[in-house]
C-alpha cells in the first residue's frame, strides 16, 4: 500500500513539473538541451524590424535579425492592405542574402544579421495620407527549429510630397 501511494505521489509530481514547463523550456529538452544559449527565442525578439517613411516615395524597413536565426529571403511579401498606395513589386530592394542548405527547403538563400528593405510606392494622392502595410516573413534558429509563416501589421502615415515653388 506505502509503495502504491509513493508511486501516486511521484507520477503526480511529474506531471505537476511538465506542465509547468514553459514551451521554450519543453522545445529546448526536445533538442537535447536546457542551457541558455540554446533557448528558442519568441519570433518577435529573434526578429525585430522598423519602418523608415520619411520619403514620400518609398519605405524603408530596418531588419535586425539575431545571431543564430535567419530569414528565409523568398518569403517576404509586401502590400498595402488599407490607403490609396500600392508598393511597387518590380522594384522591392530585398537585399542577396547567404545560401544555406536547409533540412526543410533544401538550398535556400537566408538574411542574417542587420539589413535593410526598400520598399518603392505608387501614390495616388501626393497628399499626406495613413496606410496599413502588411509584411509577411519566415525564419528559423540554426540547427533547431522553424517559425511558421508571420504576418505583421504597421500602421503608417505616408508624408506629403514637397511642392516645388
Amino acid at each position: 500500500m506505502m509503495f502504491r501511494v509513493l508511486l501516486m505521489t511521484a507520477l503526480l509530481t511529474l506531471v505537476q513539473t511538465s506542465i509547468a514547463e514553459s514551451l521554450t523550456e519543453r522545445l529546448a529538452n526536445a533538442f537535447g538541451s536546457n542551457s541558455a544559449s540554446n533557448e528558442i527565442l519568441n519570433p518577435d525578439v529573434a526578429f525585430t524590424f522598423e519602418s523608415d517613411v520619411n520619403n514620400p516615395q518609398k519605405i524603408n524597413l530596418q531588419w535586425r535579425v539575431v545571431d543564430g536565426y535567419y530569414l528565409y529571403r523568398d518569403k517576404f511579401k509586401f502590400a498595402i492592405s488599407e490607403g490609396s498606395s500600392t508598393i511597387d513589386q518590380n522594384y522591392v530592394n530585398v537585399p542577396a542574402g547567404k545560401i544555406k542548405e536547409d533540412p526543410a527547403f533544401g538550398q535556400v538563400e537566408i538574411n542574417t544579421g542587420d539589413f535593410e528593405i526598400e520598399l518603392p510606392l505608387q501614390r495616388t494622392s501626393t497628399a499626406e495620407s495613413p496606410v496599413t502595410l502588411e509584411v509577411h516573413y519566415q525564419g528559423c534558429k540554426d540547427e533547431s527549429v522553424c517559425y511558421p509563416p508571420i504576418i505583421k501589421q504597421l500602421s503608417l502615415l505616408l508624408p506629403s510630397f514637397i511642392s516645388s515653388a
